[in-house]
């Protein structure tokens, strides 16, 4: 799922956007480095986990494994408290999705931590997607 070159130029675009609270067109792929905090579901799931963001779109898809669902993207710009960074909140599914991702994301290190309610707590790695 890595690219060379274009996701650099595209990852050089995006950035920027998010950290100005801009993020029409803007699509990640973040993949789920590390599981904790989770009790029992740490036993149950050993599968990779990845998130995909849409957020000029409003939407996005949570895969576990080999199951993917799409659900509503709902997103909101923050400043750092300590250190004035730009952070993007992000919460993906809701009441009528059968789950719900909730977290955050540092655009400058293109890194994110969340929950959720299936597998715990998550963080890890994102990268520039193909933006409509």
């Amino acid at each position: 799922m890595r690219r060379a070159l274009p996701a650099l130029c595209a990852l050089a675009l995006a950035a920027p956007a998010l950290a100005a609270g801009q993020t029409e067109g803007v699509v990640l792929l973040c993949r789920v480095e590390v599981v904790f905090a989770c009790g029992q579901a740490c036993e149950d799931f050993a599968q990779p986990a990845e998130l995909s963001l849409n957020f000029g779109a409003r939407t996005g898809s949570f895969c576990r494994g080999t199951m993917c669902t799409e659900a509503g993207l709902s997103s909101l710009a923050l400043k750092g408290r300590l250190d004035d960074r730009d952070y993007l909140a992000f919460r993906l599914g809701g009441p009528a999705e059968p789950f719900e991702v909730t977290g955050a994301l540092n655009p400058d290190r293109r890194s994110f931590a969340a929950v959720s309610d299936e597998i715990g707590h998550l963080a890890g790695q994102c990268e520039p997607g193909e933006g409509e």
